[in-house]
């Protein structure tokens, strides 16, 4: 940080009501010593708060009013929109974005910036009021040329870009455009990593409450359902368990697109989804784990499938 840079932050110390309350999350921060210090001076000179996670697979990053992530060094033209996000300072009501305050579905907005964009504070600046106007929408910023690894999975050529479930924004976007295609969606077009996100910050019950109420498994979270990672796939066994106790029905939606993944998944999945195969299955089950079962070479997943077809045959054959 530039002289000038640290002295404009100390100039904003009087515009941040009580900084001493705010706490900036700081995740696997010794991955990347810019982005740490970077952290450690903003809370040095404004006196906040830093807390260190160390979550696995995620992005080195920072985290303020738990719903705005920087996955950058917010330096440059790029101080200000941060310094903005920091504050909470409220901006003019926009009536475009009064739809906002009622979106009871969660909306993830990632942004793609690069320190070189002439035209990337602007876009932070514009997409900050959404975070204002709906305690729904979470934000995340990334810097391309910091993760390009990233970019290239999300397919980034040009900065700044905007990604909402499958739309994206590259260049100037317009707000009301965004607004309104949140406003309209269908929770069943939620992505993968928005479930995820979900789930994580601890609200599984929610996924599990909006596909009961659609009365539909989202297409993406099949994704989560066979996620290699085991804490991925134990926070979508939590959402798939409690579809289960309060509607055996659309719990048995997900049967199919699990089995059809079986060739795909290495032993300990396999062995995940058999057991809730024999949790959420009926007859109609036992005869696809039967066959699991005179394929199967593996003595551990040959015990839980048979346990699995015991289990379905005592719901729906006690005698």
């Amino acid at each position: 940080m530039t002289p000038h840079e640290l002295n404009h932050v100390s100039q904003w110390k009087t515009r941040i009501p009580n900084p001493e309350s705010i706490r900036m999350v700081v995740s696997n921060s010794h991955l990347n010593p810019d982005i740490r210090n970077f952290c450690e001076t903003i809370a040095s000179v404004l006196s906040i708060t830093i807390q260190d996670i160390q979550p696995e697979n995620e992005l080195p990053g920072m985290t303020i009013h738990d719903r705005i992530t920087y996955h950058a060094v917010p330096l440059g033209p790029e101080l200000e929109p941060f310094l903005k996000a920091l504050s909470f300072i409220q901006a003019p009501t926009n009536p475009v974005l009064e739809k906002m305050k009622s979106i009871t579905v969660p909306v993830s907005l990632t942004l793609y910036i690069t320190p070189q964009c002439p035209f990337c504070p602007a876009a932070v600046e514009k997409i900050l009021p959404f975070v204002q106007a709906g305690d729904r929408i979470r934000i995340t910023i990334i810097d391309g040329t910091l993760f390009p690894d990233q970019a290239k999975k999300d397919g980034i050529r040009s900065a700044p870009t905007l990604l909402f479930n499958t739309f994206r924004w590259t260049g100037n976007f317009q707000i009301k455009e965004v607004a309104e295609l949140i406003a309209d969606q269908n929770p069943s077009d939620l992505s993968t990593d928005t479930l995820k996100n979900i789930i994580h910050a601890g609200d599984a019950a929610k996924v599990a409450d909006m596909m009961i109420q659609h009365n539909t498994i989202f297409p993406a979270f099949i994704d989560l359902l066979v996620h290699e990672k085991w804490p991925v796939r134990l926070g979508a066994m939590v959402v798939m368990e409690r579809i289960i106790d309060a509607s055996p029905e659309l719990a048995a939606i997900m049967i199919k697109p699990v089995v059809d993944r079986f060739p795909f998944m290495d032993n300990s999945v396999k062995g995940d989804m058999i057991y809730l195969l024999g949790e959420a299955g009926d007859s109609r089950t036992i005869a696809t784990l039967e066959g699991l079962l005179e394929d199967s070479s593996d003595n551990e997943i040959s015990t839980i499938t048979q346990e699995a077809i015991d289990s379905i045959r005592t719901r729906h054959d006690p005698e």
